[in-house]
């Protein structure tokens, strides 16, 4: 009996062990992916091989979603996809549709009884752009209240896309855009952000919808380089295509950057040889007047 309890004993202990290992083992592994996902992440020229004419609006229903339950640096790295991570800020008034997009954007469902973001709020979810490309998106929600206006100042700085979100049947949250690009350019340089107006709402009826095209363009004439889309967040309309377009909106505004600052490295390099030229050429004269004279 002593013998059996002693081998009953020892394989408990062997089981022990194994789970020990099991955990310690997951635990490395969590924190080996939170070790990758933080890493600071090499700009490179070339995001994507897109065209600067391509169109934006073009259809988009062929992207593939991975899965939430895949772990992504997993899925990147594993897969050898070009990886890229992109912050978003959705930025509106109270109660336009700002959570209900981003739940409908990555869990595909509609909650009526949703209520106010208090503060910053953030999401993650991943995208294929193309077979060999996936978009990291870490996506901040917002509070519309005014109040919490001067803490959502502090995020522009580190979002690459910023989407003005209002409610087509409201027209006061469609005229208060001006104040949040107000606030966007106080912070940092608009023009280096990528920026994407949503009308909210496209499903209620035509007669109900208080924000008319003609409005849209007035302000879209004022601001060429920011991009306009109707979605629904109720049925699902165009929310998939409003996040594709903001991710090839950044690559493209990205390799914009990247180039203006090739551009100006390239003129202050010509300017210091010329320069240097100019000093040598100035000292020659001199030590010619020198020789002359003396």
């Amino acid at each position: 009996m002593k013998d059996e309890s002693n081998e009953i004993k020892n394989d408990d202990n062997d089981n022990n062990n194994d789970n020990d290992n099991n955990i310690n083992i997951n635990e490395i592994s969590t924190k080996k992916n939170i070790i990758e996902k933080n890493q600071p992440q090499k700009k490179s020229k070339i995001h994507l091989k897109l065209n600067n004419n391509q169109n934006l609006e073009e259809n988009n229903n062929d992207y593939n979603n991975i899965d939430d339950d895949e772990q992504l640096s997993t899925v990147n790295y594993d897969l050898g996809k070009n990886i890229y991570r992109y912050n978003l800020i959705l930025v509106g008034d109270c109660a336009v549709g700002k959570t209900s997009i981003i739940n409908r954007f990555i869990e595909n469902r509609f909650n009526r009884n949703i209520k106010n973001t208090i503060n910053i709020e953030f999401r993650i979810k991943s995208i294929k752009l193309d077979s060999n490309t996936v978009i990291d998106l870490k996506i901040w929600d917002t509070c519309g209240e005014e109040r919490f206006h001067s803490i959502t100042k502090n995020y522009y700085h580190e979002a690459d896309g910023i989407f003005i979100i209002f409610d087509l049947s409201n027209f006061k949250s469609f005229s208060n855009i001006n104040i949040f690009l107000k606030d966007i350019n106080d912070v940092c340089n608009i023009n280096n952000k990528a920026i994407m107006i949503i009308g909210n709402k496209n499903d209620i009826p035509i007669e109900e919808q208080k924000v008319k095209d003609k409005d849209i363009k007035k302000i879209m004439e004022k601001n060429r380089e920011i991009k306009y889309l109707d979605v629904s967040a109720r049925s699902g309309n165009n929310i998939g295509d409003m996040f594709i377009q903001m991710s090839k909106l950044i690559v493209l505004n990205k390799n914009k950057i990247m180039e203006n600052e090739d551009e100006d490295n390239c003129s202050e390099n010509n300017f210091k040889i010329n320069s240097k030229n100019s000093s040598s050429k100035s000292l020659d004269q001199d030590q010619e007047r020198k020789d002359r004279c003396c």
